[in-house]
Order: C-alpha cells, then sequence, then structure tokens
C-alpha cells in the first residue's frame, strides 16, 4: 500500500472511532502538537462553542467535551477520499441531535488532514456555522 493509501485508511479509521464513540483512539492517533480548527472560521457563537482552534491533544479533548455536551452524534459519513504526499481531503456529510432541544441536522463538510509519522497532525474542517445554528433553541442563537 502508499503511503497515501495508509493516510486515507489512518483517517478513515478517525471516522470509524468516531462513529463508535471512541475517543481514546482518536486520542491516540493524534499528534501531541496537533493544530485542529474545527470550523476553520473568526466567527465563534455561543450555541457552537466548540467552533474555535484548538492546539494540542489537551485542547483536542476540550473540543470532543463541549461539541458531546451539546449534541448526540447520530452519524459522520465520509463520501469521498483525495490523498496527496502526507495530506487528506475528505467530502462527507454529519447527522446530529441538539440536546436541549431534540433536534436534528444535518452539515455538509470538507476536512483538510495532515498524516505524518502515523498521526494526524494537523486538520482544517469547513462547514457552515449558520446552518448548525440554524438547530438550537431560538434563545440560544439570539445570544449567540
Amino acid at each position: 500500500m502508499t503511503e497515501e493509501g495508509k493516510n486515507i485508511q489512518l483517517v478513515n479509521d478517525v471516522f470509524a472511532a468516531l462513529n463508535r464513540g471512541d475517543m481514546q483512539y482518536i486520542l491516540d492517533i493524534a499528534a501531541d502538537n496537533i493544530d485542529w480548527q474545527s470550523p476553520v472560521t473568526g466567527t465563534i457563537a455561543e450555541p457552537i462553542s466548540w467552533a474555535k482552534p484548538r492546539q494540542g491533544k489537551a485542547e483536542l479533548e476540550s473540543f470532543f467535551k463541549e461539541l458531546f455536551d451539546k449534541i448526540t452524534l447520530v452519524e459522520i459519513k465520509p463520501l469521498t477520499f483525495t490523498a496527496q504526499d502526507d495530506r487528506v481531503f475528505v467530502e462527507g456529510t454529519t447527522k446530529n441531535i441538539v440536546k436541549s432541544n431534540k433536534q436534528e441536522y444535518l452539515v455538509t463538510w470538507v476536512m483538510a488532514i495532515t498524516v505524518r509519522n502515523g498521526k494526524c497532525l494537523r486538520l482544517r474542517q469547513y462547514y457552515d456555522t449558520a446552518d448548525v445554528l440554524k438547530a438550537f433553541p431560538l434563545e440560544m442563537r439570539k445570544a449567540a
């Protein structure tokens, strides 16, 4: 298997771990100095407090805690993978449920993930935060 093929497999394994709720696998596969931005935006809205840059494993763990305090992951579904050198680009969708109001929503996204020495070093996730905000209760959106 080529290095690019190995990188695609590693990234696909990360999605499988997310779907089964195995956060420890994701933390183990992350580089100590991981640079994680999900989403890549300068706008931070209170209902989606997880949407800010994270550096290192402790902040990555905090990302997942903030995310899963507010939503339940129904399914993360990678649709296409493209690899070049140490980068893997993935298009996909995620279906979630907001815990406070049981509102289900779907997000379409693209991720660019850098893999080096069998570890995820950098992640950039691109999605429209407005699509997520629509699922949160009106009073939370007004505060944002």
